[in-house]
């Protein structure tokens, strides 16, 4: 992606809508107001950006964080950022460290936890757990994580988050009018993925009964290609979601373009 086009496009225009800025980061425009959720930079942007980021992002309202790894945390966006008006939401079992090294710097943070809900800047969001655990040669393998729902102008979003777990999808996070899935099919299993893993990420998706189903977390080039999901496993899996619902609106959206919610 042109971090530069992608700014223009987020600042000049109007329509609900967002924008993927990295393989599962997105900045989001809704009611005209800006939001990000796990907003991250690659390198290349970062170079791109450094310089006038603060300005770029000058009417970011709220940035929703999910979890520590560095594809979703990116601590140096939150550093150049810190002078900004934004509401920040961090996840509660951060270390104490570094939440005391965030309420110095930010002029607005919580710290939330699964039950949470929090009304501000126009958004209506309740966070949940998340599952980023799988089972790997007998032992469980993953991180802590959150998800949010977040309501606006009578719409809601979900982000159920890096989902390891494919068992029931939770209540709290069905009938969503758009859902961010992220694809992840197997630990080491990108090269080969296996059916069944491609049938158990449609199915637990597909019964979200979403309006629409965002598939991405797709080409993070610091993974190895044993993990690094593509748009061709995104394609098997829209194919299987729609065997198993026949018109399910399921996209993948374009890095850096300006994508359309559903009720525009």
């Amino acid at each position: 992606m042109n971090w530069r086009q992608t700014i223009r496009s987020i600042q000049e225009n109007k329509q609900d809508a967002f924008y993927l800025i990295s393989h599962a980061s997105y900045i989001l425009r809704t009611g005209g107001m800006l939001w990000a959720v796990d907003p991250r930079l690659t390198l290349e942007n970062h170079s791109a950006a450094d310089d006038s980021l603060s300005a770029d992002l000058a009417g970011l309202q709220a940035v929703l964080l999910t979890h520590l790894h560095v594809d979703h945390y990116d601590e140096k966006l939150i550093n150049t950022l810190a002078f900004n008006d934004i509401l920040w939401l961090f996840p509660a079992f951060m270390p104490s460290e570094q939440q005391e090294t965030w309420k110095s710097r930010l002029k607005n943070c919580l710290f939330v936890k699964p039950g949470d809900r929090i009304r501000a800047c126009g958004l209506d969001i309740r966070v949940s757990d998340s599952i980023h655990y799988d089972i790997f040669e007998g032992k469980k393998v993953g991180v802590p994580e959150i998800g949010y729902r977040v309501t606006v102008c009578s719409r809601t979003l979900a982000f159920p988050g890096d989902i390891r777990s494919y068992g029931t999808f939770p209540e709290e996070q069905k009938n969503a009018d758009e859902l961010f899935a992220h694809v992840w099919l197997g630990r080491q299993a990108a090269l080969h993925p296996r059916q069944e893993m491609i049938e158990a990420f449609s199915r637990y998706f597909a019964d979200s009964k979403a309006r629409r189903i965002w598939l991405t977390h797709l080409n993070d080039m610091h993974r190895p290609p044993a993990d690094r999901w593509t748009v061709t496993h995104a394609e098997c899996v829209r194919e299987k979601m729609l065997q198993i619902v026949p018109g399910l609106s399921v996209e993948i959206p374009e890095p850096g373009e300006e994508m359309r919610f559903s009720w525009e």
